[in-house]
C-alpha cells in the first residue's frame, strides 16, 4: 500500500506542527523561571552586562532539549523503538565543499530575505537579544545547529522521508523550519537552507553535514553582524556596483550547481559506516 496515504510514520505534517506549536507554548512556563533568575542577579550585580545572553542560552537549551525528547519518545512509541538519531562520518573534503557551496547559497539566496523589508523595530531587538559575548555565539553557533537538527532533520524530516516522497519530505520539513522561527523576515533564508540541509540529511542518512552547514551558516552571520558597519545589510550594498555584483551572483550561481554535483556524484550518494 501507498506509505504516503498510510501516513504510518510518526510526525506526519500535521503532527509536526503540533510538535512546534508544543515548543512555543512550552518557552513561556520554562521562561519564567529563568526571568526570575535574571533578574535575581541583576539585582544582585547590576553591572553584569553577559546575564540576559547567559539566560537566554539556558532558556533555548531548556526548551529544545524538552521538545527533542518530546519528539524523540513519540517517535520510537510510534515508529522504531530502538531508534537512534543518525551520526556518520564524513570526509574534510566533503566538509571544504559544503563550505564553498554554502558561501555561494548564502550569496544567492540573500535576495529572499528582502522579499519582506525587516523593520528596523525587530532588527533592534534582534541585536539587544544577540551581544557579542560567548554566550550569545554559543546559542547562534553552537546550541542551534545541534539542537535544531536534532529536531527538524533527525526527528521531523527522518518521519517524513517514512511517510512521503523524498521531494515532499524535504520541502515540508524546510517550510516548517522556515515557519518555525515565528517571522517572516528569517523564514524564507531559513527555507532556503533547510532545503539544502534535508537534502544532504537525505543523501547521507546522517546529522552532521547538517549540523556543520547550519553551525558555519550561523557563525558568518554572527560574526558579519558584529564586525560589518550595521548600515551595510546586504551583499549588495558591501559591493555597491551592480556589474560586479551581477558578476559574482553567475559565478556563485556555477559554484552551487557544481558543488552539488560533486558532492551528488561523488560523496554523498555512498553512505559512510557509523561513528
Amino acid at each position: 500500500m501507498n506509505s504516503e496515504i498510510q501516513n504510518q510514520y510518526y510526525p506526519s505534517i500535521k503532527q509536526s506542527a503540533g510538535l512546534i506549536l508544543k515548543m512555543t507554548l512550552l518557552s513561556i512556563p520554562v521562561a519564567i523561571p529563568f526571568v526570575l533568575l535574571s533578574l535575581f542577579l541583576k539585582y544582585l550585580k547590576p553591572d553584569a552586562t553577559q546575564i540576559d545572553s547567559i539566560i537566554f542560552l539556558l532558556m533555548y537549551i531548556a526548551v529544545l532539549v524538552i521538545v527533542i525528547r518530546i519528539g524523540l519518545s513519540s517517535f520510537r512509541e510510534t515508529n522504531q523503538s530502538d531508534y537512534r538519531l543518525k551520526f556518520r562520518k564524513i570526509s574534510l573534503k566533503t566538509m571544504a565543499i559544503l563550505l564553498v557551496v554554502l558561501i555561494s547559497a548564502i550569496f544567492i539566496t540573500e535576495p529572499l530575505d528582502y522579499l519582506i523589508p525587516m523593520p528596523d523595530a525587530f532588527r533592534d531587538f534582534m541585536l539587544k537579544l544577540l551581544q557579542p559575548n560567548i554566550f550569545s555565539f554559543l546559542s547562534v553557533a553552537v546550541a542551534a545547529p545541534i539542537l535544531e537538527e536534532l529536531l527538524f532533520r533527525g526527528i521531523i524530516l527522518e518521519g517524513f522521508l517514512r511517510n512521503y516522497s523524498p521531494q515532499k519530505a524535504i520541502i515540508w520539513s524546510a517550510v516548517i523550519f522556515g515557519s518555525a522561527h515565528l517571522n517572516p523576515w528569517q523564514a524564507f533564508g531559513a527555507i532556503a537552507i533547510g532545503l539544502l540541509i534535508g537534502w544532504l540529511y537525505w543523501k547521507t542518512d546522517s546529522l552532521l553535514p547538517g549540523i556543520f552547514l547550519h553551525a558555519a551558516n550561523n557563525f558568518l552571520a554572527f560574526s558579519l553582524m558584529f564586525t560589518i558597519d550595521s548600515t551595510i545589510d546586504s551583499f549588495y550594498m558591501l559591493i555597491n556596483n551592480w556589474v560586479i555584483y551581477g558578476i559574482i551572483f553567475v559565478i556563485a550561481l556555477v559554484i552551487l550547481t557544481g558543488g552539488i554535483y560533486l558532492l551528488n556524484k561523488n560523496f554523498l550518494k555512498n553512505h559512510s559506516s557509523p561513528l
